[in-house]
């Protein structure tokens, strides 16, 4: 897995294969990332409740990316498995997470009025 941090320890862009993935809502304006890649690695994302974040999806998502929305559509969880990742920082507001199995590819971009800051957790680091 490769890991780009911005010199502030965020995350900029972070790629590789991965046994599974997983995108799930923990509150109004957070998310967390998780990836098993050989170890697991979990990444947090979040803005200010004000500003919420929006998932924009790809059209085309293939069936083995499952995910789930709530009465409004907001994301609520997605998950993968056996496929490649890449979660990259666009700008100050949005981030992208792209998900790819051979010459299939997806993704959607999340995005904030405000900011959107992601972390790698505590225990949840790369090892080596």
């Amino acid at each position: 897995m490769r890991l780009e941090l911005f010199p502030n320890g965020l995350v900029d862009d972070m790629a590789g294969d991965a046994n599974a993935v997983v995108l799930r809502r923990t509150g109004d304006a957070r998310y967390s990332l998780t990836v098993a890649a050989g170890p697991k690695i979990e990444v947090e994302l979040w803005t200010a409740r004000k500003n919420r974040m929006r998932a924009l999806f790809w059209d085309d998502r293939p069936a083995w990316v499952s995910l789930a929305a709530d009465a409004d559509e907001e994301l609520e969880s997605l998950s993968a498995e056996q496929c490649a990742v890449h979660l990259e920082n666009l700008d100050r507001a949005s981030y992208f997470l792209g998900l790819a199995r051979g010459a299939d590819h997806w993704g959607l971009t999340l995005r904030a009025r405000g900011y959107i800051k992601a972390r790698i957790v505590p225990g949840g680091e790369m090892a080596g």
